[in-house]
């Protein structure tokens, strides 16, 4: 039923009472009205029909409900219980992942309300299981205007159950098909909902075996490994042994979160703890002195993170604000080993050590390597606050209003495997930007409301902001926004912003690291091993971006049924600051001066800081086709619940220009960019069990070298698909009160289906050093299953 038809059934069964008093209830989503919200114009005007369909009556009384937890920005997409329980979602951040495709294209991660207010820097709801949603509303476009955000970022209203409570416990375990690889995650979690109070605690614990070369078919070294044996005997080994394709890894992770009602707010504390680990093997030093030994270089990282949020949410005389505090540190550790110190095993071979030359690892003393140990702290505090400054004929003038202050601070030092410091390395960096915005939401003409009915529904935004940096000029933000609904099957939006750019504290004076990277040489067509260096640079200048966006969106049904969406971007920077782009011939070319060769050619050493570029171009024209279909339209308690959606990406251009005198960068016909690319979500549910089927496509494309002599590299195109299914036995069977099986959810999920990858080849189509099979993609399809059983 329509929310159209639900109006008419509304009107025909008010009830006209004995004292001639008659009560008007509108029960439908569609129906609410706030003195001081936006409403999406459909809404506004059926209830305005509906408000003046009978003759006035002096006696008569109209009873407008508001349904627990909506947003002030009326929804114009809805996922209620079924909807959620048919994709299967463990928690509220996997819900948001598998629905993407149904809340905006923009690529951003959508502003979050929880109960109609704004989630500020509380993550801990994306941990809170799916079932705790009673249902999750995708806002209309201007709502992001109406909360201060850039127009057209997604927002989605999360709308809690009044009374949960759930206690769970899952364990996991994946595996290469391939094999050579092997994980498992153990976790538990607690959450409770309690009207306006609520709780929520989950603990996980996650371990991946490292996969070495040996496990897969990757080409051999070009040299073989022989180890002097007392005897003068040689010892073959396989050096593929020594080296990881991907690390050994192991995560932890504890999060935390409590809401409650506090006066005539409602505040929000939470504490997050995350820690990572990987150890790694980067293959046998090269032979020395006609020696060497079983010890394989390390290449180690530790990272350990401590965050805690306060927010508040409430009315401070008719503003509706939101208050937000983040306070986050970290520390990081890494070792990388580089090789073998020559003078020091020529002396020990001078002396006749009897550990130099036999089988054994290197004597730790003769490895060559870095420590490198970081650790910074970041404190944020936001406040935003929205009021209705101006009754209009369309609706009420809504006036927001952000700041925001970032305060962070990082130190770092490096040092030898020996314990010695290196003094010039010790750096330490403090940054503060502070922010204010401002914006206006201004309805022009609403169905139902003003004299311009027929030009349907239209609505404005602008907004204006002011950023200081540390060290670096303030810089100015404006632009503007317009959505149009001429009709209810067609919604138009456009939206411009100037916004002046400057570098971060981290690009200006982070401190300065030296490290080995694996990267593949174009120029040179093999695998090299070139000292990078990433850090601050203080020669960055400042420079200004425009971008302008063109947005549709037609429903040929006037529901969500079928939705179409075309979207235009453009992007022109001047004088930008970008990170350094990937290292290929045309950027090898245009950046010359951070490119260092030795005298052979070899790739040693490249200045990977941030850089200026001196005019950046993008535009691309997207589009996608979304369709939901509930069979409890037609019938059943349970229903059947189908998805599909589809969408394209076409790069019209993508254009860097580095300098006077240099040849501009195109980076679809030069740098390997595909000029389009397709994703694929479908899904096929209902309570109990389901299956998603997910995808992703990008078309062929090339990368050129700097002379025609060269070779040309061609990436060929290829599906990546991932299909999951889960499986509830207590939801679709009859099962006995003390079954094991009560309260288990079994979910089955393979990455990579059809075990593809993104084929390269030279113009003769034989495949170039370092782009085997397993190069490109080490590990291949992944299968994972997971049990999880409620208490």
């Amino acid at each position: 039923m329509s929310s159209r038809e639900i109006v008419r059934f509304v009107r025909a069964i008010s009830i006209p009472m004995s004292a001639g008093i008659a009560f008007h209830a509108s029960i439908a989503r569609s129906e609410t009205v706030h003195e001081d919200s936006v409403q999406a114009p459909q809404r506004a005007s059926e209830t305005s029909n509906l408000n003046s369909a009978a003759p006035h009556n002096p006696d008569e009384i109209v009873v407008t409900a508001t349904r627990r937890g909506e947003a002030d920005v009326a929804a114009q997409d809805e996922f209620g219980e079924e909807a959620i329980a048919s994709r299967g979602a463990d928690n509220v951040r996997d819900l948001i992942k598998r629905l993407s495709p149904f809340i905006g294209e923009s690529g951003d991660d959508p502003l979050i309300l929880i109960n109609g207010k704004p989630a500020g820097f509380d993550q801990s709801i994306l941990y809170y299981p799916s079932e705790a949603l009673e249902r999750l509303a995708v806002l209309r476009p201007e709502a992001a205007a109406y909360y201060g955000e850039p127009a057209g970022k997604p927002v989605i209203n999360l709308v809690l159950k009044k009374n949960f409570s759930m206690l769970n416990a899952d364990a996991g375990f994946s595996f290469a098909t391939a094999g050579g690889r092997y994980g498992g995650t153990l976790a538990a979690g607690r959450s409770a909902i309690n009207g306006e109070t609520r709780w929520n605690v989950q603990a996980q614990v996650g371990a991946d075996s490292a996969l070495f070369r040996s496990e897969r078919n990757v080409p051999q070294k070009e040299w073989v490994r022989e180890i002097q044996a007392p005897a003068d005997e040689a010892k073959p080994v396989d050096p593929n042994r020594f080296e990881t394709l991907e690390a050994a890894r192991r995560t932890a992770s504890l999060s935390m979160g409590l809401t409650r009602p506090l006066g005539d707010f409602s505040a929000s504390v939470g504490l997050n703890v995350n820690r990572t680990s990987d150890k790694g093997l980067r293959g046998l030093p090269e032979p020395s002195l006609g020696l060497s030994g079983e010890r394989a270089l390390r290449n180690d990282n530790e990272a350990t993170s401590l965050g805690a949020t306060i927010t508040l949410n409430g009315k401070i005389a008719n503003w509706r604000t939101n208050l937000s505090l983040n306070y986050s540190r970290n520390w990081a550790e890494s070792l990388l080993e580089s090789g073998i110190d020559v003078e020091r095993l020529a002396q020990a071979v001078g002396s006749r050590n009897p550990n130099i030359g036999s089988y054994g690892p290197w004597d730790e003393s003769l490895v060559l390597g870095r420590r490198s140990k970081t650790e910074g702290e970041i404190l944020s505090v936001r406040l935003s606050a929205q009021k209705s400054i101006l009754k209009l004929p369309a609706g009420p003038m809504i006036w927001s209003i952000n700041s925001s202050l970032i305060q962070s601070g990082s130190k770092g030092r490096q040092g030898d495997l020996r314990g010695e410091e290196d003094r010039s390395s010790i750096a330490g960096a403090r940054f503060r930007q502070s922010t204010v915005q401002t914006g206006i939401s201004i309805p022009i003409t609403r169905r139902g409301k003003t004299s311009l009915e027929w030009f349907g529904d239209l609505s404005a935004s602008l907004s204006a902001s002011f950023e200081t940096l540390t060290n670096s000029r303030a810089r100015k933000r404006f632009g503007g926004s317009i959505f149009w609904t001429p009709w209810s099957v067609l919604e138009l939006r456009g939206s411009i912003d100037f916004a002046g750019s400057a570098p971060s504290s981290d690009q200006i004076s982070g401190p300065v690291v030296t490290s080995l990277v694996r990267v593949f040489d174009y120029e040179r067509g093999e695998i090299a091993e070139p000292i990078w260096i990433t850090g601050g640079n203080p020669d960055l200048r400042l420079g200004r971006r425009r971008s302008l966006t063109l947005a549709s969106k037609i429903k040929p049904f006037d529901d969500e049924f079928l939705a179409l969406n075309f979207t235009y971007r453009q992007i022109v920077a001047k004088g930008g600051i970008a990170p350094f782009p990937d290292l290929t011939p045309a950027v090898e070319l245009a950046f010359s001066d951070r490119i260092t060769r030795d005298a052979e050619g070899r790739l040693i050493r490249v200045d990977a800081r941030a850089v200026n570029l001196e005019s950046e171009m993008d535009g691309e024209l997207s589009s996608s086709l979304a369709l939901r279909w509930d069979q409890g339209a037609v019938a059943g308690e349970d229903p059947l619940q189908a998805a599909f959606s589809i969408g394209h990406r076409w790069k019209l251009r993508s254009r860097l220009e580095v300098g006077s005198g240099i040849p501009p960068i195109d980076q679809i016909r030069d740098s390997g960019q595909s000029r389009h690319s397709l994703t694929l979500d479908a899904s096929l549910g209902k309570r109990g069990i389901g299956i998603n089927l997910s995808g992703s496509w990008s078309s062929k494309s090339q990368l050129r070298s700097r002379t025609d002599s060269a070779p040309v590299y061609r990436f060929q195109p290829a599906w990546t698909l991932a299909l999951s299914a889960f499986f509830e036995p207590d939801k679709i069977m009859t099962l006995p009160s003390h079954s094991i099986l009560k309260g288990v959810k079994i979910s089955a999920d393979v990455q990579n289906l059809s075990d593809g990858y993104r084929r390269v080849t030279l113009q003769d189509g034989s495949v170039p050093a370092g782009y085997s099979r397993y190069e490109i993609d080490p590990v291949g399809r992944v299968a994972k299953l997971t049990l999880r059983k409620q208490f």
